[in-house]
């Protein structure tokens, strides 16, 4: 066994995928139960999960020895730190599920002022210098990508098409064929143009692997995303963080959204002729528009 290559910041799927071909075969059974399973291996006990794939306790203890660990704890420590932000979410549902039997409009209101308190949240942890930053790399950038996975595709949709319509030369994830389309795109980009990542638990892989081309290429990143632990954070050139927690989810959409509004906002005064681009396009779209009978 080399427990030599292991390092401390390899995640548990990669460590499976370099060790794989070396495992016995009921150690294989034990990876391929991680790797279909992750959430039950990572919140059952040890004999709970062995016995699920009819393996003993000291396979498992062998499996983890033969990632790089130095047992079981620590392999299922590492594997729960890595769904971190997926398991707090499942836990904070199951948890307001169990606890609040309210009645909907107490629900809705609840849910509503936690967005309140989100957007309050946000605004008073906004620094100055990086927003001027962000609108700063966003207005004078050759072309903007707007990269997001999963809902965060759908907010990032919505901002490329708010900055296209000021700006021009803004695309995001709907316009490629994912994230290897994304790779491709980037292909073309450089230090003139810009990427715009939108992350937030739970974190999408796809979404830190193109920031990481990026950074290779020399591209500027500007990140929307949660706090300085997400895994974008420090491969920014400027980084907005964003409170958005939600009791009944992952994360909240709307305060992501009214920032993302914001910065539009602050893009459209400080690009020259945004208001004639706009009126532009707006009157190009007249006759799709559904106009009310006088």
């Amino acid at each position: 066994m080399d427990t030599a290559a292991a390092t401390s910041s390899e995640s548990v799927k990669d460590r499976i995928a370099r060790t794989y071909a070396t495992l016995s075969e009921a150690q294989r059974q034990f990876a391929d139960l991680t790797l279909g399973e992750p959430l039950f291996v990572a919140r059952a006990p040890m004999q709970a999960a062995a016995s699920r794939i009819g393996v003993s306790v000291a396979t498992a203890n062998r499996f983890a020895r033969m990632l790089g660990y130095v047992g079981y704890p620590e392999f299922r420590s590492a594997l729960i730190e890595s769904f971190e932000s997926v398991l707090s979410s499942v836990e904070r549902m199951e948890s307001s599920l169990h606890d609040d039997q309210g009645e909907v409009p107490s629900i809705v209101s609840s849910a509503l002022a936690g967005i309140e308190r989100n957007l309050e949240a946000t605004r008073n942890s906004l620094e100055p210098a990086v927003l001027e930053q962000a609108v700063k790399m966003i207005v004078e950038s050759r072309r903007r990508f707007v990269v997001g996975f999963e809902r965060a595709a759908h907010l990032s949709a919505i901002l490329a098409s708010e900055l296209n319509m000021r700006c021009g030369n803004t695309e995001s994830m709907a316009n490629v064929d994912g994230a290897v389309g994304a790779a491709m795109r980037l292909h073309d980009f450089d230090e003139r143009d810009l990427i715009i990542a939108t992350v937030f638990p739970r974190y999408f892989r796809e979404t830190v692997d193109i920031v990481r081309l990026a950074k290779r290429h020399g591209i500027k990143v500007l990140a929307i995303t949660d706090s300085p632990r997400s895994p974008i954070a420090s491969m920014a050139d400027a980084c907005i963080y964003v409170v958005a927690e939600r009791t009944l989810g992952s994360s909240s959409d709307a305060s992501v959204l009214a920032v993302m509004e914001a910065l539009v906002a602050a893009v459209t005064v400080k690009v020259p002729n945004a208001s004639e681009r706009y009126r532009s396009l707006t009157q190009a779209a007249l006759d799709w528009y559904a106009m009310p009978e006088c």
